[in-house]
């Protein structure tokens, strides 16, 4: 039995969060005692969507079989995804010295019917191209194509510090990609939404940025936990794989039994005192009292702390 199919409790945190708590945090925290006092390694994972995959199915590398795309949309539509799915999020792109910048969705202040009226732009001029395109959430687009690119692909997050050019497809295959991307910037620049943008000195969303695709067919996913508290897609999306029960990431429990992970929502991952409040207080309780074997803080970069009842 491996430790993860243990009853152990893993908290997936931002980087930033982490990295303060050694100088800010009261030492009588169990949140600066998870950190203090546990075991600490590094994991070989690379990104966030690794990290998650890791903590809920075991596998180190779970992006090589169940990518991105795929995987989040079953959590954005419950149904099985084709084969050519590919995200398309939306983004600002700008020119500066060092060449074209890109500014992820999450920096953009995108409402539903802001990304609904964009997308439906974008969807009547591909419609000839046998081009689908789909929302899940303001922030995440989907395109359905022929067949997805024979190439790595990079997040929005990790092209924000990179050579935009450098990040996209380069194989022949990849042309008729980057000609319907040309496409839609030249949509989206010509929409009223990003009008009223440049009128009130906001970033428009004048581009997408293609990713996360598959080049085989999903397959189901065998899970170490037995619940998931989350509402990141693609946790979401892994749980529905594997019949996994998923949970809001502020519904807990008072009785803390099995093995669970935990993916604070939005500004909560970065709040010590509420995941000491919400969570970490009563992980080590029910950890003293046996409940539990074990619990572990990962961040998006694969740092990795873990305590037991020792």
């Amino acid at each position: 039995m491996s430790v993860q199919q243990e009853a152990i409790w893993t908290l997936v945190l931002p980087e930033g969060t982490v990295g303060q708590g050694a100088v800010d945090w009261p030492r009588r925290w169990d949140l600066s005692r998870i950190i203090d006092r546990g075991r600490h390694r590094q994991l070989p994972l690379t990104g966030a969507h690794e990290v998650i995959g890791w903590s809920i199915t075991g596998h180190v590398s779970p992006t090589a079989t169940w990518a991105p795309a795929p995987v989040c949309w079953v959590a954005d539509f419950a149904a099985d995804p084709p084969l050519g799915a590919l995200r398309i999020d939306p983004v600002h792109l700008a020119a500066g010295p060092r060449g074209l910048t890109l500014m992820p969705a999450d920096h953009l202040d995108i409402n539903p019917a802001e990304a609904e009226r964009l997308l439906t732009a974008v969807a009547e001029s591909l419609k000839a191209k046998a081009v689908g395109v789909r929302l899940g959430a303001p922030d995440r687009w989907y395109m359905t194509a022929a067949h997805a690119p024979d190439a790595a692909w990079w997040t929005p997050q990790q092209v924000a510090a990179r050579d935009l050019l450098g990040c996209l497809p380069a194989a022949d295959e990849s042309v008729d990609l980057k000609r319907i991307l040309n496409e839609i910037q030249v949509i989206l620049h010509h929409q009223p939404e990003n009008a009223i943008r440049r009128e009130q000195g906001r970033p428009e969303i004048n581009s997408v940025w293609p990713w996360g695709w598959g080049h085989r067919p999903l397959l189901r996913v065998g899970s170490v936990v037995t619940r998931i508290y989350a509402d990141h897609p693609y946790a979401v999306g892994l749980a529905r794989l594997a019949g996994v029960e998923v949970l809001e990431p502020f519904e807990v429990e008072k009785e803390m039994s099995g093995a669970a992970v935990v993916i604070p929502a939005g500004r909560h991952g970065g709040d010590p005192e509420w995941l000491e409040r919400t969570w970490c207080r009563r992980l080590l309780k029910s950890l003293a009292r046996g409940r539990i074997s074990g619990v572990r803080i990962v961040t998006a970069s694969g740092r990795l702390f873990e305590i037991d009842a020792r």
